[in-house]
């Protein structure tokens, strides 16, 4: 599979899985139910390209914080500003994303380098393998960076703008949502032009529905029981009835509340019962477990009286 091909693949964990398991169905001998849902449980209902991006947005996230957190030292270091700005240049300078080079040309804007922040956004598609809308907001940008250099070649203030520097922000905000936009959108809203509410994002709770809705299904269906114990509570014996699927080496064990085994007996055949006397025991809770070929398989308590 190429980088491609799993990068559009939307599939679930959950769906992927289900395919497999509708497979055994057509077998002579098919996976329980219970079973399956043993294999379901635990899964996530994301798709395998929602779960990596969710992880590489986390290393982006902590990434972008100790960038904020190295810009914030360098900008407000007073004593060697000279020394603090080639330090800021040098990390956005070398940072790998488009918002760190964004940062640059801006900043040397502020340093009234015009001609470098102009190179910076100009030569920002041979850096970058741009999308189109990245390509979209690329040119917006150039166009926020063009009107900000106006501004300030002509002595103006961009908080106080005039009506028709007002109305080329308005342009930009009204068309770009993201980079530019926001920019210009921030400085309408410092100029009481327009109000901003953040948007609330809601979950698509349609997606996986059927894929949950059977994961449901067989997280409700009715388990085996492969170990009974009666009577529950007991006194004088107990009867303990094994059920297993095929014909294996198996042990059942009772161990009393601190772990410690007091009764183990070799079993044999798919289905039989156990009877054994318990007038000895101690009053209290016990547990009783089948392991098949070493490996446990079920454990249930019972309760002794007196």
């Amino acid at each position: 599979m190429t980088n491609t091909d799993f990068a559009t693949k939307t599939f679930s964990c959950t769906e992927v899985i289900q395919t497999y398991l509708r497979d055994f169905d057509s077998r002579a001998n098919p996976m329980p139910d219970y079973m399956k849902a043993q294999v379901l449980q635990g899964m996530s209902i994301v798709s395998l390209k929602e779960e990596t991006e969710s992880r590489l947005g986390a290393y982006r996230l902590k990434e972008a914080r100790a960038q904020y957190g190295l810009c914030q030292i360098f900008m407000t270091d007073t004593l060697n500003t000279v020394a603090s700005s080639d330090s800021l240049i040098g990390l956005l300078a070398n940072a790998n994303t488009l918002s760190a080079h964004y940062q640059l040309a801006l900043l040397h804007l502020d340093l009234s380098e015009y001609s470098l922040g102009s190179n910076v956004l100009s030569n920002i598609p041979t850096h970058f393998a741009l999308s189109n809308d990245e390509m979209v907001t690329q040119l917006h940008m150039i166009d926020y960076y063009n009107w900000l250099v106006a501004i300030k070649q002509g002595d103006g203030n961009i908080l106080y703008p005039d009506s028709t520097q007002q109305q080329e922000l308005w342009d930009i905000a009204l068309a770009d949502s993201s980079g530019a936009g926001v920019y210009a959108r921030n400085l309408l809203v410092s100029l009481g032009e327009t109000t901003y509410n953040e948007p609330i994002i809601l979950p698509d709770i349609y997606k996986s529905t059927i894929a949950m809705e059977d994961y449901e299904k067989l997280l409700n269906s009715e388990l085996p029981r492969f170990l009974k114990v009666f009577p529950n509570p007991a006194s004088e014996y107990v009867i303990l009835e094994y059920e297993l699927e095929t014909d294996v080496k198996a042990t059942i064990s009772i161990q009393d509340m601190h772990g410690i085994t007091i009764e183990s007996r070799n079993i044999k055949g798919q289905h039989d019962q156990l009877t054994l006397i318990s007038r000895d025991w101690k009053p209290g809770v016990y547990v009783a477990s089948l392991k098949v070929n070493g490996l446990l398989l079920e454990s249930t308590k019972f309760t002794i009286l007196k």
